[in-house]
């Protein structure tokens, strides 16, 4: 019975270590100790003045863009490792631009945000590699769970 009790107790101890591990990325108050860039991309000024006030706020480091053909010239290295990217734009709609993002740095994680909310276009953002379809007006509140969620699933890439 001891050698039993011994052998599991490792596993535990590692199990714990994990949830530890996990209870300080969701805890995590300050996003600067991740060092996230987030690209905000938008034809509207005002919703990426919003969005970027918002997110620097949050402590992210953030960089914008006002249309898919300057979303796709910002993305330089280090890329961001998030990018919320409207679907209507002038030049380019959304679903052409996450397109050409995922060609280039497929680990970049989008989220995909309309004011032109709809089933299909929220399922063929997914199919082409979207974390997440989020419908304007955006609450900040989900915003931040949206991105609270990418972080734990990155972390647990990792694992």
């Amino acid at each position: 019975m001891a050698d039993t009790k011994s052998s599991e107790e490792p596993r535990s101890e590692w199990g714990a270590q994990q949830d530890l591990n996990l209870k300080i990325i969701v805890a995590d108050d300050d996003p600067k100790d991740l060092n996230l860039k987030i690209l905000v991309v938008d034809d509207d000024p005002n919703i990426v003045d919003v969005l970027q006030s918002f997110l620097e706020s949050e402590g992210y480091e953030v960089v914008t863009a006002d249309s898919g053909i300057s979303a796709i010239n910002a993305l330089k290295e280090p890329y961001p490792q998030i990018i919320l990217l409207d679907i209507r734009m002038a030049d380019m709609d959304g679903i052409q631009c996450l397109r050409l993002i995922k060609d280039r740095a497929p680990e970049i994680q989008v989220i995909m945000i309309s004011g032109f909310a709809s089933v299909k276009m929220a399922r063929k953002s997914l199919d082409i590699g979207a974390f997440d379809y989020i419908s304007k007006p955006l609450s900040f509140s989900h915003l931040k769970e949206v991105i609270q969620q990418l972080k734990i699933s990155k972390f647990l890439e990792y694992m």
